[in-house]
Order: C-alpha cells, then structure tokens, then sequence
C-alpha cells in the first residue's frame, strides 16, 4: 500500500498545523486596552475580533506558625488579543501577554500557506503595534513550528518506522517500541554564530484517528535590545530566516524521505 493511503498531513499540501514567532519584552505592555482602537484602523482588514487577557494567580506564603496560606489574585488587564476567523474557524491570532516573569507578543498562523506570505503579513501587522506603544524593546525572539500527520490506514496502528527515521541522535529507539509515546528535549546549541534554546516534542496522538505531532521552538537571546519599530532594519530578519531553515534541517533528519515528498518538504523550497 502506498503511503498516501497510510498517513496525510493535517493540510493539504503541507504537514504546518500552526507557526508562531514570539517576541520577548524587556519591559510589560502598558494599558493593554489601548490596543484596541487598532481593531477599527490599522487592523480592520486583518483581524475581526479584539479581546482582553485576564489571568489568574495563587499565592503562597508561609504564616508565622507554621504551615502556609494562599491567596488568589486576579488580573483584569494582563494583556490583548486580535483575532482573525476564516469559514467560522480561528486562523490567526496576534496577542501580546503580561505574565509575572515574562512578557512577550505572539503571532499565530493556523492557516499557513507557505513563509514568505506568513512572514510579510507577520511584518505587516508587527510593526502597528508600535503605533500605541513606541517603547516596546525586544530582547528575544523564537520560532515555533506545530507539525502533524495524519495515520489513516483503519487496518493497521500507526507505524513510526514509516514515518520517521531511525536517527539515535534525535530519537531514542524506545520510542519506535513504546504504545503512544511522547519524547521531549530541550537543548542549547550553537549554529553558526548563534545560540539557540532549542525544545523538540514528538508525540503520538491517541485518538480515534491517531497522529504523530512534531513540536519544534527554536529561541534565540539577542544581543542588544531592538526598539519594535525598528527591527526589521536589524538582522532580525536574517536571523529568524536561519531559524526557518534550521527547522526544515530538523525535519529533514529525522523524517523518512517519503514522507518528505509528502508534504513538500527539500532544502531548496521555502516551506
């Protein structure tokens, strides 16, 4: 049986479930809410919907008896989200998040087509943000690619060995062994002149029709912090695309080569 008739990837043409680049703030958002009036300008062709983050937090601490008591703490404004919808279904997704630790701005495609319209749209709609708030300053960024096959053979489980390869160095082999297994790691490396925090997650989906996920979320720490209006003057833009290649390079190692064909996937194409 041929291995279309096996697996197919979740999109027609392509195995990209969602890509996001998330930028990382060296200082919160201020007034959330003044985020929306860009609903009714900038962004009246590209998102529909505006909402409000709040967040929930609980709190520990100790009392002086002895023992601990908690407290839970409500943020009302901890961040936006825009929103863009296609045939009723969510497939786009701009929001920015103050958490207690960190603050970033994340660009969600659910409807990825190929990088070179992700990215002029991801840039397009970026840059307005600084709009409402000019001093947004960057200090790191990442680029996270959600991938996943389909296993549609009602005849048989789904076999790992005809959709990934053997590579020990990727894979442990009692992955290929194990009933829905899930593997994770999170590794630091350096490609070329840069470092990267790099977080791979392959895992078996076990529904009724069962999948095979592939989570890959390159960071990269910048040298100097970048004004948002000001980089895509910087080599930001060299940068992510590295990363965008680095992830076809990840794919390449550890899927079968059919399954590459399958979805389109070479070096020379802009996936």
């Amino acid at each position: 049986m041929r291995l279309e008739h096996k697996v197919q990837p979740v999109k027609k043409n392509h195995s990209i479930k969602e890509v996001v680049i998330s930028l990382f703030l060296q200082n919160p958002i201020l007034k959330p809410e003044r985020f929306e009036k860009l609903i009714s300008s900038g962004y009246k062709d590209s998102f529909q919907q505006f909402d409000r983050i709040s967040q929930f937090q609980v709190q520990f601490q100790k009392k002086t008896e002895g023992g601990k008591s908690a407290s839970l703490k409500h943020e009302q404004n901890a961040g936006f989200k825009f929103i863009s919808f296609k045939n009723g279904q969510v497939n786009r997704l701009l929001q920015g998040i103050n958490e207690t630790h960190r603050t970033f701005i994340s660009y969600h495609n659910l409807d990825y087509e190929r990088w070179n319209s992700f990215y002029e749209d991801y840039k397009k709609n970026i840059t307005l943000l600084s709009d409402i708030q000019s001093d947004i300053f960057i200090k790191a960024f990442s680029l996270h690619y959600i991938d996943e096959l389909i296993w549609i053979d009602d005849d048989c489980p789904i076999d790992l060995t005809l959709l990934l390869k053997g590579n020990r160095e990727k894979i442990p082999g009692d992955f290929f062994k194990s009933e829905n297994p899930s593997f994770s790691i999170v590794s630091e490396k350096q490609i070329q002149d840069a470092i990267y925090f790099d977080r791979l997650e392959i895992r078996v989906n076990p529904t009724i029709i069962p999948s095979l996920v592939i989570s890959h979320n390159v960071t990269e720490d910048l040298d100097e912090e970048i004004l948002l209006d000001q980089l895509f003057q910087s080599d930001f833009e060299q940068k992510i695309e590295d990363m965008h290649s680095y992830n076809k390079e990840l794919l390449n190692s550890i899927l079968q080569e059919e399954v590459q064909s399958l979805i389109g996937l070479t070096q020379n194409t802009k996936k």
